[in-house]
């Protein structure tokens, strides 16, 4: 008898979190539906980026009055100051590249004739 009354218990407790998840789907459908869900790549991804990059000047510009030519800086930070650096060179080549290439400039990874040298 025990046995069943804890299959009874059971079977309640199971029936009862299936009826709270279909509640909980019910809810998040009536509750999104007439919501458009803003998508990151479709929309303002760009001024976000430009943020950043506008406090990442702001940040540099307060560290080159922080310290000067002759400062030994901790080597943690010496790194970090260094892949900072890298990190935007890497994305400022790769943007130049990819403008470079859409105005016909790059293709395939070759320089144009336009942009060698004169020899």
């Amino acid at each position: 008898m025990i046995q069943s009354i804890a299959a009874a218990v059971a079977g309640a407790a199971l029936a009862r979190v299936g009826v709270v998840n279909i509640m909980k789907k019910v809810k998040i459908k009536v509750l999104t539906e007439n919501v458009k869900i803003p998508d990151a790549h479709q929309g303002e991804e760009g001024r976000m980026h430009r943020t950043h990059l506008a406090q990442m000047i702001s940040d540099a510009t307060m560290l080159l009055d922080m310290f000067d030519d002759t400062t030994d800086l901790p080597e943690w930070l010496e790194v970090k100051i260094t892949k900072a650096s890298d990190y935007i060179s890497s994305a400022t080549r790769y943007l130049a590249g990819e403008k470079s290439r859409d105005q016909g400039r790059l293709s395939g990874g070759e320089v144009s004739d336009e942009w060698k040298e004169n020899d």
